[in-house]
């Protein structure tokens, strides 16, 4: 079961993050509000990027003659653009959480 639930997991978080920050923006009638549809378009960038940029090269990480295949070197490159890749959707995320927070305490 459990599977089967993470296939859906990351697509399940992204949808309900996205639509809970534009219902946010749509509700809200402070001068902050922009703030909160600046926040979910950008937190649905993540979703898109994990799909094209960082699957195909994990697909290929995780196949189990990769290494006889391309090399030692090549999977350790791949690895360390991989790193970068993550770090790109954790800066993302930590930006959106800093600025829906910053909007929150604002009255």
């Amino acid at each position: 079961m459990h599977c089967r639930a993470q296939l859906h997991e990351w697509g399940l978080l992204w949808t309900i993050t996205t639509v809970a920050g534009g219902a946010v923006w749509f509700l809200d009638e402070s001068s902050y509000r922009n703030l909160w549809c600046i926040g979910s378009s950008v937190m649905a960038t993540i979703f898109p990027y994990n799909i094209l940029s960082m699957m195909p090269d994990a697909n290929r990480l995780l196949n189990n003659t990769v290494i006889k295949k391309l090399g030692v070197s090549w999977v350790r490159t791949k690895l360390d653009a991989y790193d970068k890749q993550h770090m790109y959707r954790t800066f993302v995320g930590l930006f959106v959480l800093g600025l829906w927070l910053y909007v929150m305490t604002k009255p």
